[in-house]
């Protein structure tokens, strides 16, 4: 009786430490452990993970649990300002995977991400890609060929919108083709307009696929503004020198 009476004392004793201590969690059904978390959360969201959109603007909603005041998304990295909006509009989303956070708050306590990963697809057939397709001040951009079968040859005319950009300081990608390379002549001017001449010799099959022109710098003047490719002037062409149609145009928006 004694020896059942001092391992009840110590056991209590135990509790009582731990419990004051902060080492003791009273688990009301939340966490991992199957039950039911009580704290504010994000109960649905409107995409998941890999969806494929044909769009670079996408609008993703949610709903919250009802102690979910306000919500804060990330979008690649970047952090929006926490707002009771359970509505985010996303726009000039480049090619590729991205990747979209989504969490909950009531007064300072913050619930767990929801997180999804999906991709944007919006150039279909042979096309011309930008990486990124929002410059703030002045930024690289990388520029791609999408889509495309047995192409030999390319002439690509870029335009910012009433002179909003300066384009310059070209440099084409370093990658070998089997056993051809990549030949970019550029000219740029600080009138907003870049020429290039792209051509792939000694690859007898032409390239295909999606395959990287080169980098340039992209320095807003304006407020405001789109970098577009002329398409009147622009053309592929195969290694039976006939022309390859056009189907995918990005654009380029630009802000000071």
């Amino acid at each position: 009786m004694r020896f059942r009476l001092a391992i009840c004392f110590v056991f209590c004793m135990a509790c009582l430490l731990a419990l004051f201590s902060g080492g003791c969690i009273f688990d009301g059904g939340g966490g991992d452990g199957g039950g039911k978390d009580n704290g504010p959360s994000v109960t649905s969201l409107s995409i998941k993970s890999g969806d494929v959109y044909s769009s670079s603007d996408l609008e993703v909603s949610w709903t919250g649990s009802s102690n979910a005041g306000e919500y804060q998304y990330v979008i690649d990295g970047e952090e929006s300002s926490w707002s009771d909006i359970s509505l985010a509009e996303l726009t000039g989303l480049g090619e590729g995977l991205h990747e979209f956070i989504v969490r909950a708050r009531q007064d300072t306590l913050v619930g767990r991400d929801r997180t999804v990963s999906f991709e944007i697809d919006a150039v279909q057939g042979p096309g011309i890609v930008f990486s990124p397709r929002f410059v703030r001040t002045m930024s690289y951009v990388t520029l791609y060929l999408e889509d495309v079968e047995s192409l030999m040859t390319a002439h690509i005319e870029l335009n910012a919108s009433e002179e909003s950009a300066q384009l310059f300081n070209f440099e084409p990608a370093s990658t070998v083709y089997d056993d051809g390379r990549l030949v970019v002549i550029s000219d740029g001017s600080v009138n907003g307009r870049l020429v290039l001449d792209i051509g792939f010799p000694g690859v007898l099959e032409g390239v295909g696929g999606r395959v990287e022109i080169g980098t340039f710098i992209v320095r807003s003047l304006l407020d405001s503004g789109t970098i577009t490719i002329d398409s009147e002037n622009s053309a592929f062409r195969d290694i039976n020198n006939e022309a390859i149609e056009i189907i995918g145009f990005d654009s380029i928006r630009v802000s000071k």
